[in-house]
């Protein structure tokens, strides 16, 4: 199979930032990758490697993108070295939540729960709001 790719870089900074044993991390930077399937089906990836967890820095993650170029086969996704944790996850996660062109079915998300007791402050409204996996720090 054969696959219509792109992506684009994002740098967000935090709202506060994280105090961390590698210093305070103010901004996130990362990598949202797009595969279209020969029928129009869309999947998204989000390529998103933290310095100190020794895998695949920010800019080789997007030379590997970039040498995919616009159609990239699924044979040459598979080949992607096991040391790019990241670039892995992110085009297993796209090849695995592909959305139709209306954009359905629901693509299962997490949602990031505040720290401490706050969390159970915000839980029920994400329940409600139909979140059904949840990250908290």
């Amino acid at each position: 199979m054969t696959y219509r790719f792109s992506h684009r870089t994002y740098r967000l900074p935090l709202r506060t930032p994280l105090r961390t044993a590698h210093g305070p991390w103010a901004e996130r930077e990362g990598i949202i990758l797009r595969l279209e399937e020969e029928d129009g089906r869309v999947g998204f990836g989000e390529i998103a490697p933290i310095p100190w967890f020794g895998t695949e820095t920010l800019a080789e993650a997007d030379e590997v993108c970039r040498k995919f170029g616009d159609k990239v086969t699924a044979a040459t996704l598979d080949q992607v070295p096991v040391k790019m944790g990241a670039v892995r996850f992110a085009v297993a996660a796209a090849r695995s939540h592909p959305l139709d062109a209306l954009g359905a079915p629901r693509v299962p998300l997490t949602a990031l729960l505040p720290a401490g007791k706050a969390a159970l402050a915000v839980l029920p409204a994400q329940l409600e709001s139909g979140w059904l996996s949840f990250k908290w720090k």
